[in-house]
């Protein structure tokens, strides 16, 4: 049996011949931030869950803002360029 906090989150049953090995996978998603306390058989270990995102995405965010508001800048600044009117007669 596989224990959360004390809390069964999953059990499973392998039969294995002298000598073999095998993998068993469980899922444990936990919907609350904090420590829990894993144990599969007699072993144990212990599992930190943290609110918020990643560092890379907020990486992420920091380089996408200041480069969407160049291309922004950049892409008004030609706009008034093509709207400037010289005062000459564009058909001669």
């Amino acid at each position: 049996m596989n224990w959360a906090n004390g809390e069964v989150v999953g059990s499973e049953t392998v039969s294995l011949e002298g000598g073999e090995s095998g993998t068993v996978e469980f899922i444990f998603e936990p919907d609350e931030s904090g420590e829990y306390e894993l144990a599969i058989d007699d072993e144990t270990t212990t599992l930190t869950v943290e609110d918020g995102l990643p560092w890379w995405i907020w990486l992420i965010v920091l380089i996408a803002i200041p480069l969407l508001f160049l291309l922004w800048k950049r892409r008004g600044d030609e706009e008034d360029e093509e709207t400037e009117f010289d005062g000459s007669d564009p058909i001669k």
